[in-house]
């Protein structure tokens, strides 16, 4: 036993079947107690390993979420190691993961083809690279792990290209279903790699684009025009009013998306978004939000309509008129939330009926001084003045005092 001598042992971990192979040189030193391990090499075949046993064996991740299956050949090689009273010393190991697969219970896709490339030490893991296919899209990372048996502090990067948002988001539990291709940019560290220590720690940086979006069965338009409860079949008057070109956009059945880029901050396990710009041919969104690690999510923000469709919808009702903005655009403040897969809108009456209230009786005030005014000013002028002249000096005064009083009248409205 003083000499070092060639083993093989093979296993089968967590598995009915053979699943893990390890081969090395190793002594022993009586003398010392220590044991020493050379030209270490491991493989394991992951495939075999039924997940719902991972908590079972390893309490300390019971309650987090894991892959519902694992696939792929997990191979560690190493120059030495060595195993004594004062605990276990090894030189860096190199770490592959091929033919990877991972399966998530509510991810409809399946991660596969993954490889993994990395380097452990005695005090931190280094993924120098992650590559694979998601669905139809791929993802590709690096990052590193320092103190991994406490601290858990991480630093990772991610890249997603090109991934399905039906690969992404279960449709048959989703009363909302997405469509469009998502590639996005992802830079995060934090300490610990639990759910409560993420949403604490977790912070870094997403930036998402998405092309070719559309929401499927909902007209968003339509929907949210049906809010506005306050002006009683606002729809049904829009599109019995818009010529037939127009009455489409209330018809049909989906809303396709402008192509979108959105920056979001992470921090207290919480994305925010902020100044996010949302579009269609027919509106645009504009607000601010947060998204949850439960996938729960709130926007507030601003619902614009193109200043040629408000104009149609505001000569099939005039109460509309009230809500154009500087840009003669119908503008509706709305909040959007739900969870991931559900849309629910909940517009302002509170602004919309004071707006149309407070511009309604602004407008009859202003009526009354303009008659109180009188007709165009058509005078013969005094003198050194002629007749033109005299009407735009006196159709000047009255634009000016009608100002004044309109001025006057938004303040004390609180416009």
């Amino acid at each position: 036993m003083t000499e070092a001598f060639l083993f093989l042992v093979e296993a089968a971990v967590l598995s009915a079947n053979k699943n893990l192979k390890v081969k090395g040189n190793l002594r022993f030193d009586l003398k010392t107690n220590e044991m020493t391990v050379t030209d270490l090499q491991a493989l394991s075949d992951l495939s075999g390993i039924p997940m719902e046993k991972i908590p079972l064996s390893f309490p300390m991740i019971k309650g987090e979420t894991l892959p519902s299956q694992v696939g792929g050949i997990l191979g560690i090689s190493l120059q030495q190691l060595t195993a004594s009273s004062r605990g276990i010393a090894f030189s860096p190991a190199d770490v592959s993961w091929s033919e990877g697969s991972m399966k998530f219970k509510d991810i409809p896709a399946s991660f596969t083809g993954l490889s993994l490339l990395g380097v452990v030490n005695e005090k931190k893991i280094i993924v120098t690279k992650l590559d694979g296919a998601v669905g139809q899209g791929r993802i590709n990372g690096s990052g590193v792990i320092n103190d991994y048996l406490m601290l858990q502090d991480f630093d990772i990067e991610a890249v997603f290209k090109d991934l399905n948002a039906q690969d992404l988001i279960p449709s048959d539990k989703t009363p909302v279903k997405a469509e469009g291709v998502i590639s996005a940019k992802l830079k995060c560290k934090g300490k610990g790699l639990s759910t409560d220590a993420l949403k604490e720690t977790l912070s870094g940086s997403v930036d998402l684009t998405v092309v070719s979006a559309k929401l499927k069965d909902i007209n968003v338009l339509r929907t949210v025009l049906d809010k506005i409860s306050l002006i009683p079949g606002l729809t049904q008057k829009i599109e019995a009013g818009l010529p037939g070109s127009y009455r489409k956009i209330l018809t049909q059945e989906d809303t396709v998306l402008s192509d979108m880029y959105l920056s979001m901050d992470i921090a207290g396990g919480r994305l925010t978004l902020k100044d996010a710009s949302l579009g269609a041919n027919d509106f645009q969104y504009k607000g601010n939000g947060e998204l949850g690690f439960d996938g729960t999510y709130a926007l507030d923000g601003s619902f614009l309509i193109p200043a040629e469709l408000s104009a149609r919808m505001v000569d099939s009702v005039s109460e509309l008129g009230y809500l154009l903005n500087e840009e003669k655009q119908i503008y509706i403040p709305l909040k959007v939330s739900g969870k991931v897969g559900e849309l629910k809108f909940k517009v302002n009456i509170e602004y919309i009926s004071k707006k149309i209230v407070t511009d309604q009786a602004k407008q009859q005030i202003l009526n009354a001084v303009d008659k109180y005014l009188g007709p165009k000013v058509e005078a013969s002028g005094e003198a050194g003045q002629s007749a033109p002249e005299a009407a735009q000096s006196a159709e000047s005064g009255k634009v000016n005092t009608r100002e004044a009083i309109g001025s006057l009248l938004d303040k004390l409205l609180k416009k």
